[in-house]
C-alpha cells in the first residue's frame, strides 16, 4: 500500500461507527451502600460543625479576653475612678475649714481633680490653693 491509500484507509476509519466491543458497559464496584456513603457524608458533615463550634468558641474567648484587657486599660487611664479625694486632701495637708471647700471644689470639676492627681505629690497642696484662689505660704 502506498501513502495515499493508507491515508484514505485511516480517514474512512474515522468516521465508523463505533464498534460495540470498543464501548463495553463499565461495572459499578460498588464496595459501599448508600446507607455507608449517608453515613460517611453525616459524619464528616458532624467534624465540620464540631471545627466551626470550637473556632467560633475560641473567638469568643479571645473577644471576651480582648475587651477586658481593653476595660482595664481605659479604667487605668481615669485616674479619678477609685480616688479618695479626701483622703488624698488630708494626706497632703488640708486641714478644717479648707477641707470641705477644697473637697467641693474637686469633685465639681473632674477635670481639675485629674489634674491635681497627676500632679507630683509634693506639688499636690501648692498647686490646689493656687487653683482655688488662695495663698500658700
Amino acid at each position: 500500500m502506498d501513502e495515499a491509500s493508507t491515508s484514505s484507509v485511516n480517514q474512512s476509519s474515522q468516521f465508523e461507527a463505533p464498534s460495540s466491543s470498543k464501548f463495553k458497559k463499565v461495572k459499578r464496584c460498588d464496595k459501599y451502600d448508600d446507607t455507608s456513603l449517608s453515613m460517611a457524608v453525616e459524619s464528616i458533615a458532624n467534624a465540620i460543625m464540631q471545627s466551626t463550634n470550637a473556632m467560633i468558641q475560641a473567638s469568643n474567648t479571645m473577644k471576651e479576653k480582648f475587651t477586658n484587657v481593653l476595660n482595664q486599660c481605659i479604667a487605668n487611664r481615669d485616674p479619678t475612678k477609685d480616688c479618695d479625694v479626701w483622703g488624698m486632701l488630708t494626706d497632703i495637708g488640708i486641714t478644717q475649714p479648707l477641707l470641705i471647700k477644697a473637697y467641693v471644689f474637686l469633685v465639681k470639676d473632674p477635670k481639675i481633680l485629674e489634674g491635681v492627681i497627676r500632679c507630683p505629690r509634693e506639688h499636690r497642696k501648692s498647686l490646689l490653693l493656687d487653683l482655688m484662689g488662695y495663698d500658700h505660704e
